[in-house]
């Protein structure tokens, strides 16, 4: 779907517009379609945050064998938008709102691996969600940034020149440990929503039932 027409006042309206044909947008009345949506959505955003270490690394790799120069913008693009659209997932939401995930996942079932432990795995993510809500989202004191103001000399003769100006320090990008550890935090979470979606599924496929999905069928592909 062309994204320039997104703007209609009802985001229900361009979902059908995209919908495909011969197909059923599944009321969320009908008992787990809600959560099956909420938990897709959460797929979707998680799968973007994938994509942005992606870049970023692509990025870093491309700058240390000056195949490109170095893009500060870019870099801030990618690594805002991982650590943000990642701690949306996690981030509580008001009633009616979309369902959030919990950090306890991380202690479920990982697998034994040298390189990182379930208990690694929590410190890092804890560690995100500080990056967005003490730096990213808000402008807390941290130790992500560092703004000071600074006077330049400059002796010319015997006059003396000061001139004021400000220099500021931010971490905008992730050493090479920490995007892997990233890489595995979004990955192993994907993982286990897209487990979840799954035994959702087949639930809202339960309680609609076959005879209901076949009246469906029917309808649609008549009036297509």
């Amino acid at each position: 779907m062309d994204i320039n027409k997104f703007h209609s006042d009802d985001p229900e309206d361009i979902l059908k517009e995209a919908l495909p044909k011969n197909s059923w947008l599944i009321d969320e009345s009908i008992l787990h379609v809600k959560h099956l949506n909420d938990y897709n959505s959460i797929i979707e955003d998680l799968e973007f945050a994938k994509e942005c270490l992606i870049e970023l690394k692509k990025m870093r790799m491309l700058e240390e064998n000056a195949e490109i120069e170095n893009s500060n913008i870019l870099k801030r693009a990618y690594f805002t938008n991982s650590v943000i659209t990642y701690a949306r997932c996690f981030n509580y939401t008001k009633q009616g709102g979309r369902i959030s995930i919990n950090k306890k996942q991380f202690k479920k079932n990982f697998p034994n691996n040298e390189k990182i432990t379930a208990n690694d795995l929590v410190k890092f993510h804890d560690y995100i969600m500080d990056l967005r809500n003490k730096f990213i989202a808000h402008a807390d004191k941290s130790i992500f940034e560092k703004n000071r103001v600074y006077i330049q000399f400059e002796a010319e003769g015997e006059n003396l020149h000061s001139t004021f100006a400000n220099l500021s320090v931010a971490m905008f990008n992730f050493e090479q440990t920490q995007l892997s550890n990233f890489m595995v935090l979004v990955d192993y979470t994907i993982i286990n929503l897209r487990d979840k979606s799954k035994t959702l599924t087949q639930k809202v496929k339960d309680q609609i039932g076959d005879d209901k999905l076949l009246e469906v069928a029917m309808k649609t592909l008549k009036n297509n």
